[in-house]
């Protein structure tokens, strides 16, 4: 198609992630950021259950808004280890973890060196997540 012809010329920019369109540099492509980050925040919450909430730092009151639209913030401590546990129950059950064109899938595999804990560990980056004890 010839530069002429483009009826996108004027239009912003926009990508498509997990099915919806996206206007890139705009606050929905932040939040989408912030969607693959709280995924790994939920991860870490594993091995680290005290760890700062980091989407608290924001201060722009449209992303303000879409983090708490999300449930990313304004939550009780209780409430965000509620969700980091509904998120690992889905990991644990086979669930591939949270994933989009913005961020390559992370590859965990379980561990088979250990004893009577579960160990996650990503082959790219080395990274680790102890999974909670069976009952």
């Amino acid at each position: 198609m010839s530069k002429a012809n483009n009826k996108y010329k004027n239009s912003p920019q926009r990508m498509v992630v997990n099915g919806r369109h996206v206007e890139l540099g705009s606050v929905e492509e932040i939040l989408c950021h912030c969607d693959w980050s709280w995924h790994r925040y939920l991860e870490k919450l594993v091995n680290f259950p005290e760890a700062p909430n980091p989407f608290l730092s924001f201060t722009e009151p449209e992303i303000l808004k879409g983090l708490k639209d999300r449930g990313y913030i304004s939550i009780t401590r209780d409430e965000l280890l509620a969700k980091r546990d509904e998120y690992l129950a889905r990991l644990e059950k086979g669930q591939e973890p949270y994933s989009d064109k913005l961020h390559p899938p992370a590859e965990w595999s379980e561990s088979t060196v250990n004893g009577p804990v579960s160990v996650l560990i990503n082959r790219e980056t080395g990274d680790w997540m102890q999974l909670p004890a069976a009952e």
